[in-house]
């Protein structure tokens, strides 16, 4: 009984080396190297002799090394682009999916990424903080009627970095600064014209964009 249960197993694990052996021919004949290192250690564990494939599990484990530090190399680059335009949460975005996709897999590229992750994080959370202050302030200088200061402010917020509010502002400070000045001309010239009437109706509509004048 026990002979039969070896055989068997000697059976079923030659029947698996050579569906391994069939399956790492295909991947060499199309090239298709991408996740088949764990195929090979899977086929060398039923057939440790095999010289062949040691040697192509030698040449993935350093096709994989040189494929880690490319990848190390362009995602420095890229995140140091993307900290000096100040697209920190893009940064951090993209060091997020080098995480969870699974594509970070030397210990030297994982140690960069989860310490550059604090590091982005830690240089982000002030920008943040004093970038919500601006748009904060940009609010309060709009509802005052304040319109250069508005542009002033929100001017200074990065682009990418603006609520849908801030960039709703944005548009129509310029248009009511300008109609500011407008207004200013027209009620010059309705006092010169002793124009009380139309005066008034000027004076209110300045009113409701300068409240506090």
């Amino acid at each position: 009984e026990e002979v039969r249960g070896l055989l068997q197993q000697a059976t079923v694990r030659t029947k698996r080396s050579r569906e391994l052996k069939e399956e790492l021919n295909r991947a060499i004949a199309s090239k298709d190297y991408d996740g088949l290192a764990p195929q090979v250690e899977e086929y060398l564990g039923l057939r440790p002799g095999d010289d062949a494939a040691v040697q192509l599990l030698e040449q993935l484990e350093a096709r994989e090394g040189h494929q880690q530090e490319r990848l190390l190399s362009t995602s420095k680059s890229r995140v140091t682009e993307m900290v000096g335009e100040l697209r920190h949460q893009e940064a951090l975005t993209l060091l997020k999916q080098l995480l969870e996709s699974g594509r970070a897999k030397s210990g030297e590229l994982r140690s960069w990424v989860e310490t550059t992750r604090e590091e982005v994080g830690r240089e982000y959370e002030p920008l943040r903080a004093q970038w919500d202050e601006m748009e904060q302030a940009a609010k309060v200088a709009h509802e005052q009627g304040h319109f250069a200061r508005v542009v002033e402010l929100l001017g200074a917020v990065p682009s990418h970095e603006r609520s849908s509010g801030s960039v709703e502002l944005l548009g129509t400070a310029p248009k009511r600064l300008a109609r500011l000045k407008q207004l200013r001309g027209e009620m010059k010239q309705a006092r010169q014209q002793g124009d009380s009437d139309g005066l008034g109706v000027l004076v209110g509509e300045y009113l409701q964009l300068r409240p506090g004048d």
